[in-house]
């Protein structure tokens, strides 16, 4: 060994050299890390191997909208029609005087309104028309005669003519409380929804307990989406008619649209104890539960309601998103497949049923359903978007890229898009474009953790450690949680040579993930670049016995032991780190020295001239056959 000892000497001092060289080439940012150079594509780990990406924001299941129960289920305009209360019955008895006629004109008069009345009974309403005709040609002023001949225009479809009669009728005689309701009908029948209210309005001032006003006044309000007054209204019918089934959906209704889902829910209940089972409960009931997060609730009341009408197609599809969210995924397809057949132009789900898909990692059907949800409907940036998300999962970037264009022209405030999209820019190594997009996304969104964080990544990845360090700070005041981030600003201050800060924020990470070898590697080389060798030895070890593949931990701890001068142990890591093939011509050149420290100056030889062999890094070569050139003139020396 004397013999060697200036030899040696020199070779500790490469050993020291080449191990720092390596620590940057073959640890930090090594593929299988979380790094900003692969990693970054799909981070923001909160823990070992569980990703929020950008990516991932592209496709979350809590952004699939369940479908609304339909109009004609929910029935909100039953009523009485415009059928009206029928023809009035009470006698009408005026003098020759006040109808400007004679005593013999007023018997004939009477006759044809008895007659037309008989007709109408029979639904003979041609010939009840010939009566009325007959009535209002001798007496053009009595207003009842328009009202009664009106509901005859309304019996034969002639609606505009019936209001004719009605304003009339009204004209004559406004004091007839029941002809204002009846207009108020048909003034809803044509869509004039103000009118009709001001008819309504008439009649609720003029009776108040007028049950039927109300509900039509509340029906006209729902129109207008007016749910407060709609809950109003209804409330006052309930308050005189506490088993009106109507009052109690009608209100139900409007504490749904007013967010009162436990009012909504307790009235449902009601109608459901006033009716019976019904779809219209069931449906709405669980819209509600699930827009309260209760999935299971909600797809029990989809499933009940299914029973009630098994070819209302939105309740396979509101159901086939909740077995989704409750991981259900065969179940979710299932019903989702029977919605289309059922309905093969809703394209919302095909959107749901492409998600679902996606979530199975099935992302050609993915994207065959997406296609399809936007032949129906080209104009949802959110299909585009997430459609751009399975393409990014098949590794077709170009597609996902254009189809995030797509979603960003059609929405251009549609943050998570510019985020997505720059996770697509960042997969191209387009970084300025990357960059551009997180920060359009911060702009429209200040508080959207994941560009804030993979702009982190972008600045790592371009070197940019102190304003890498600047924003993960700022991110972590915001989200104390988030882990990673911990992990990733320790990169940067490593980058920085500030290796105590690095450590802390490692170790902070390892608190929730004392598994992560990679985390605990990267522990014990900042712990060799404050030349503690003890503690890079005891984060080294520990990263092995997570993981024994790790050929760069090996190899960095044969560097270690190298420089405690424990030769035996060094060549053996050396040896691990060779057959994992990590770092070859300068794990061969230190092994080489690690033998040469032992006096197995043989085996130094073979592993010098291997890395002549296979290594084309001009230094190693030109330190290799230095040590070489010296063994050689120490053993001519000594013969």
């Amino acid at each position: 060994m004397k013999k060697y000892r200036k030899l040696i000497a020199f070779a500790v001092a490469l050993i020291f050299l080449l191990g720092t060289l390596a620590g940057a080439s073959t640890s930090l940012f090594r593929s299988s890390e979380i790094s900003p150079d692969e990693e970054s594509l799909n981070a923001l780990k909160t823990q070992k191997g569980e990703a929020l990406s950008s990516q991932q924001t592209m496709a979350r299941i809590e952004d699939l909208s369940i479908l609304p129960v339909p109009e004609n289920i929910n029935k909100l305009d039953e009523g009485q029609g415009l059928q009206g209360d029928g023809l009035i019955d009470e006698d009408m008895s005026f003098s020759a005087a006040s109808a400007n006629i004679s005593e013999e004109e007023v018997v004939e008069l009477l006759a044809w309104v008895e007659s037309g009345r008989d007709f109408y009974s029979k639904s003979e309403y041609g010939k009840a028309l010939q009566e009325y005709n007959k009535a209002l040609a001798l007496a053009p002023q009595i207003a009842p005669l328009y009202f009664e001949r009106g509901q005859v225009y309304l019996r034969l479809e002639d609606i505009e003519k019936a209001l004719q009669d009605f304003d009339k009728a009204i004209e004559l005689d406004p004091s007839l409380t029941i002809v204002y309701f009846l207009r108020s009908q048909i003034h809803a029948l044509l869509g004039q929804t103000q009118n009709a209210l001001q008819d309504l309005n008439v009649v609720v001032e003029r009776e108040p307990s007028n049950t039927g006003a109300l509900l039509e006044r509340a029906n006209i309000y729902a129109a207008l989406g007016n749910w407060f007054q709609v809950a109003q209204d209804a409330s006052a019918v309930i308050e005189r008619e506490e088993n009106n089934a109507r009052a109690w959906l009608m209100r139900a209704m409007a504490y749904q649209n007013l967010g009162k889902n436990e009012q909504a829910l307790r009235d449902w209940n009601k109608v459901e104890g006033l009716s019976g089972p019904s779809l219209v409960v069931y449906a709405n009931r669980g819209n509600i539960l699930y827009g309260q997060g209760d999935l299971a609730g909600a797809a029990a009341e989809w499933s009940k309601a299914i029973q009630c009408d098994k070819n209302q197609a939105f309740l396979y599809t509101n159901r086939g998103i909740a077995y989704g969210r409750l991981g259900k995924l065969d179940l979710a397809i299932a019903d989702l497949k029977e919605a289309i057949r059922l309905n093969p132009k809703e394209y919302a789900t095909y959107n749901s049923l492409g998600f679902i898909y996606y979530l199975q990692q099935k992302f050609e059907e993915a994207i065959d359903n997406y296609s399809q949800a936007l032949k129906l409907n080209a104009s949802d940036s959110k299909v585009y978007y997430n459609r751009a998300n399975a393409y990014r999962e098949c590794g077709d970037y170009q597609a996902a890229l254009a189809d995030l264009n797509a979603a960003i022209r059609l929405a251009p405030s549609y943050a998570e898009a510019y985020t997505a999209r720059g996770g697509v820019h960042f997969a191209l190594q387009d970084f300025e474009a990357a960059l551009k997009d997180y920060n359009q996304a911060l702009h429209l969104n200040p508080d959207n953790i994941i560009a804030r964080y993979n702009r982190t990544l972008l600045y790592l990845k371009q070197g940019a450690y102190q304003q890498a360090v600047e924003d993960l700070s700022d991110l972590l005041q915001s989200y104390p949680d988030l882990v990673i981030a911990y992990a990733q600003r320790a990169l940067a201050y490593f980058q920085l040579e500030q290796y105590e800060e690095a450590i802390k924020d490692w170790q902070t990470y390892l608190q929730s993930n004392e598994n992560d070898a990679e985390v605990n590697f990267r522990i014990g080389l900042a712990y060799l670049k404050l030349d503690d060798y003890d503690q890079a030895l005891t984060y080294l070890s520990r990263a092995i016995t997570l993981d024994d593949k790790m050929g760069s931990a090996y190899y960095q701890r044969a560097n270690v032991y190298s420089l405690q001068k424990k030769y035996p142990e060094a060549a053996e890591d050396y040896t691990k780190a060779i057959e994992l093939g990590v770092g070859l011509d300068i794990c061969y050149f230190n092994r080489g020295i690690a033998y040469l420290s032992q006096n197995k100056v043989e085996e130094a030889i073979d592993d010098l001239n291997k890395v002549l062999e296979i290594s084309e890094n001009e230094v190693l070569l030109t330190e290799a056959k230095k040590v070489l050139e010296l063994i050689e003139a120490d053993k001519e020396a000594g013969q």
